[in-house]
């Protein structure tokens, strides 16, 4: 666990108490991004576009150290999949999914907690610790 990792989580963790201390977690998001970026300001966001920019500051510091999944479904937050011919705001990175896979999927889109790991019948079968 790294230290950026334990900051973003308190900032966070400030911003959704019943009585939300902002300025910490402002200070903490200014603490983990003022160390990648000397050009970095601190925000003025508050309530839900303060957790917004929390959650994104994550989503870059933690890129593929395997948080996405986990943040998404401890977040209840969609998986949205675009086509390149999706991309109308003129954004230097549309989506670059084919037809059939650009889709939005939920994690509760029936009724049920889709998103479980699976573990496959093979290793229940031949591993007595799995039950």
């Amino acid at each position: 666990m790294r230290a950026a990792e334990m900051y973003l989580i308190e900032a966070e963790a400030l911003c959704k108490q019943q009585t939300p201390d902002e300025s910490t977690s402002r200070n903490l998001l200014y603490t983990v991004n003022s160390a990648r970026d000397d050009a970095y300001t601190q925000t003025a966001a508050s309530g839900q576009e303060l957790i917004d920019e929390i959650l994104l500051t994550r989503r870059m510091e933690l890129w593929g150290e395997g948080f996405s999944w986990f943040d998404l479904k401890r977040l209840g937050a969609s998986i949205s999949r675009k086509t390149y011919a999706d991309n109308t705001s003129g954004a230097e990175c549309p989506g670059t999914f084919g037809r059939n896979f650009a889709v939005t999927v939920g994690p509760n889109d029936n009724g049920t907690n889709d998103w479980v790991w699976v573990i496959p019948l093979s290793e229940t079968q031949y591993n007595d610790l799995i039950k």
